[in-house]
């Protein structure tokens, strides 16, 4: 039982990661969609390049990070995801 729960959670972290790391690629392929996908209004010029850089970073270091952890088997590599997020959820 417990080897089946291991696995689902693995699963579950591992879509996890791979949401982030779509929502990274997607911001660096289509930005405008992306900024509207999450309440923003898409930039022009330098401000679309920071929408891009800002938050394409943000996901695809969230979801690697958390990608890593899952493979390597080391929690160090969760730290990055976590910091991320609680950032983000303070910052609200």
């Amino acid at each position: 039982m417990r080897l089946v729960l291991e696995r689902f959670l693995r699963g579950v972290v591992g879509l996890i990661a791979f949401l982030f790391i779509v929502l990274g690629v997607r911001w660096l392929v289509d930005p405008s969609a992306s900024a509207i996908g999450l309440g923003l209004a898409p930039q022009v010029g330098l401000g679309l390049s920071t929408q891009v850089g800002d938050l394409s970073a943000f996901f695809l270091v969230t979801g690697l990070s958390i990608l890593f952890g899952l493979t390597s088997g080391n929690r160090l590599w969760y730290y990055p995801s976590v910091m991320l997020l609680l950032a983000a959820a303070i910052g609200r």
